[in-house]
Formats: C-alpha cells, structure tokens, sequence
C-alpha cells in the first residue's frame, strides 16, 4: 500500500487545470457547493481511518497524502461557505481535493477486500453474502 501514499496528491495536482478550466465555463461558482464539499471531506476522511482500523496492512502513515488533501480542501470549502470570495482557484482546489482522495479510498478498499484483510464479522459476511450476486 506504501506506493500509493502520494497518489491523492498526484490526482489533485493533474485534475487542477481541468477543474479550472471548467470554473472559467461557468462562471460564478454558488456557495451551497462550498457548503456540500465541507459536508463530504469529514466523511471521506472519516471512511480513511476505518479503513485504517479494519485492515490489517493498511498504515495510518501510507494514507498521508490522502488526509493531507481532504484537509487542505476542507479548509478551503469551510473559507468558501463562510461567504468569503475565495473565487476560480477555490472551486478547483476543492474540487481536485475530492477528485484526489476519492479513488484512493476505493483503490484500498478494493485491494484490501481482494486480499481478504477486512476482518469481517460473521453478521456482516452474512449481509454481504445476501448481497451480492456472485457466489
């Protein structure tokens, strides 16, 4: 999992210019989409460190990258949905914050659940084995 410590950083930094480029289409960017992104970036990094305490190989310190993102996009969203005209720039470093953070959380989770790390109750195998449709 170490390999993919900078991967939130990475994404965010490409995906930057393309969420830039789309603020400058359309215009003026309304601030109940500062206050919706304040409202995800706790849960994503929330769903990080259950991760970190049902996987037994996945470290607090490989998920780095991933907090450091969600972070510095919450503080932006929280500046944004206060009122304060934080503008283009804002709106793309949020938004590459969440384009960063979010596949890193599935990438783990799916090479946690491949490897069958997840220490998985029997109440939840239960439900997952109702769940799905492969046996």
């Amino acid at each position: 999992m170490a390999t993919f410590i900078y991967m939130p950083l990475l994404v965010g930094a490409v995906s930057y210019p393309f969420w830039y480029s789309f603020a400058l289409q359309i215009g003026e960017i309304d601030h109940s989409f500062y206050e919706v992104s304040a409202q995800i970036n706790p849960v994503l990094l929330l769903a990080i460190l259950v991760d970190v305490r049902r996987c037994r190989s996945l470290e607090s310190q490989d998920l780095l990258g991933t907090i450091v993102a969600l972070i510095g996009g919450e503080i932006v969203a929280l500046y944004g949905a206060a009122g304060a005209p934080i503008g283009r720039p804002g709106y793309a470093t949020v938004s590459a914050s969440l384009t960063g953070s979010t596949p890193r959380n599935v990438v783990s989770d799916l090479a946690a659940l491949r490897s069958g790390e997840f220490a998985m109750s029997p109440r939840t195998r239960n439900i997952t084995a109702l769940v799905s449709p492969l046996p």
